[in-house]
């Protein structure tokens, strides 16, 4: 390498051996100012940038796979995540559903329908309408599913927005044309086939239906469900086009035939007694045509069946009660018969049973009545036949109502007198059989016939105080076969005053 003098003014000569060389290349990388020779430099620097290139040769391998994993990672998390939930920030008809399980976006997705108002304007007037006024229905999981499918949790680039997909919503043409016919009546110029009652003839005639202009209800759903998935309640005009009757007349003549089997009598009781009778002419104006799902049928109108109760059979209720009055002698013996006062009560579960109770065999009804219980009062009453003197008095409580003269039997007052045959005989006795009209004799037993005895209240066996029509020989001569004949008119007195069990006294 060159000659080196030594302190002693040797000159030495040193020659480097090729092993120290050797050792030293590693060494000459760096020059003299530390720096790293440019490259194309001796032979020890590009062994130093083969063996860099082949280490990061070996470390890519395990970032690029380390990478994968975790994005593999992610997307089989966000796959089953969205398996069950809506991905983050996804909002559906202005509703926002991120996060949320299936369940719960499906109540979410559902109270909004329920909710969702939207303004529907026809023929210049404008109204709010639900999908409960149109009877739409919606398929709110089948809704939420779709969400989930366009919109899974795993895409993350579509997080944060609102989903498009389309509502399952359903509804029925004849329920929409029904509520916008009722909403907008001007608007609407189809009428339905409808039923007739001639009350004077009791029977039911078929008014044909008519097609006319009406709301496309086809094209009012299809908006409700767009603008509901949007979240828009911006006003909607309502398309109009032609509209068919939704009941045939066919239908229509065999919903009168149902009618008019509804058209008969029907009677309301207390108890054994029937207090009123609807007659059909009556009852066919309670029957009422109605439309549901395309079809008429016909039944009871409850409001006018209550209006006939409250009225026409509460009218013949008398609240009052009426005292019973019986003999102080007897008291099974009825002078007067009581009755309790009555009063209508509630008659809302008898209106229920009535309208039932249409196209049934059902005709009788009891009603629901309060009553009154009614006082009893005692009467003493007697009949005092006296025979010499040919009268009979009616007496009440010890005093003397009405004397009437009589003719008694015939020889009571003379010849045989009691031994008689045909004498009223003496004695204490009790009403015991009363009629108001019977043939007398006309039998073989007699040797006589009288028809049509008029008021006959019977006290002796075959011997009564009856109505005479033949004669008018009264108090003045004895003229029957023994029964005390009066006048028509006082006999009626005598039956009306004299109960069965009626003490009568037979003497001169």
């Amino acid at each position: 390498m060159g000659d080196e003098t030594t302190p002693g003014g040797v000159t030495a000569t040193a020659t480097a051996e090729p092993a120290a060389a050797t050792e030293a290349m590693p060494t000459a990388v760096l020059d003299a100012g530390g720096q790293q020779p440019p490259a194309g430099g001796d032979g020890a620097t590009g062994l130093v940038d083969a063996g860099a290139r082949r280490g990061r040769h070996r470390v890519l391998p395990w970032v690029l796979g380390g990478i994968g994993v975790v994005v593999l990672g992610a997307i089989g998390f966000g796959a089953w995540w969205s398996s069950d939930h809506v991905a983050p920030g996804i909002s559906y008809a202005g509703v926002d559903l991120g996060g949320k399980t299936t369940a719960e976006a499906t109540d979410a997705v559902q109270t909004a329908f329920d909710d969702f108002s939207l303004p529907m304007e026809l023929d210049g007037q404008q109204q709010p309408v639900t999908a409960s006024d149109l009877g739409l229905q919606l398929d709110a999981a089948s809704t939420v599913q779709a969400v989930m499918a366009d919109q899974p949790a795993w895409r993350f680039w579509t997080w944060g927005s609102a989903s498009q997909a389309s509502a399952a919503v359903s509804g029925d043409d004849v329920r929409e044309q029904r509520y916008f016919s009722s909403a907008w009546p001007d608007a609407f110029t189809m009428t339905e086939p409808s039923l007739a009652y001639d009350a004077k003839a009791g029977t039911f005639s078929v008014v044909p239906g008519v097609a006319g202009t009406g709301a496309d209800a086809g094209a009012a759903r299809t908006a409700f469900a767009e603008a509901f998935t949007a979240g828009d309640d911006s006003t909607v005009a309502l398309p109009t086009t032609t509209v068919e009757p939704t009941i045939t007349d066919d239908a229509a003549a065999q919903a009168a035939i149902g009618a008019q089997a509804l058209v008969h009598r029907i009677s309301f009781t207390i108890g054994d007694t029937t207090l009123a009778t609807a007659d059909a002419a009556t009852v066919g104006g309670w029957v009422t045509v109605s439309q549901q799902d395309g079809t008429l049928s016909a039944t009871y109108d409850p409001d006018r069946v209550r209006a006939y109760l409250t009225g026409t059979v509460a009218g013949r209720l008398d609240a009052t009660p009426t005292t019973q009055v019986v003999l102080a002698s007897d008291p099974t013996a009825i002078v007067t018969k009581g009755s309790t006062g009555k009063t209508l009560g509630d008659v809302s579960e008898l209106v229920d049973q009535v309208v039932a109770s249409a196209g049934g065999d059902t005709t009788s009804f009891a009603l629901p009545v309060t009553e009154v219980p009614f006082e009893t009062q005692t009467v003493d009453r007697r009949i005092d036949v006296a025979l010499a003197a040919r009268t009979a008095s009616l007496i009440e409580n010890g005093q003397v109502v009405a004397t009437f003269p009589m003719s008694p039997g015939k020889e009571t007052n003379s010849g045989g007198r009691q031994s008689a045959s045909t004498s009223t005989k003496v004695g204490e006795y009790k009403v015991w059989y009363k009629t108001a009209l019977q043939d007398m004799g006309c039998s073989a037993r007699f040797d006589y016939c009288t028809p049509n005895v008029p008021w006959d209240t019977y006290f002796n066996g075959d011997q009564a105080l009856h109505g005479t029509y033949w004669h008018n020989m009264f108090g003045k001569a004895d003229m029957s076969h023994g029964c005390v004949n009066l006048s028509v008119a006082n006999a009626k007195t005598v039956y009306d005053f004299a109960p069965i069990g009626t003490p009568v006294s037979v003497h001169y």
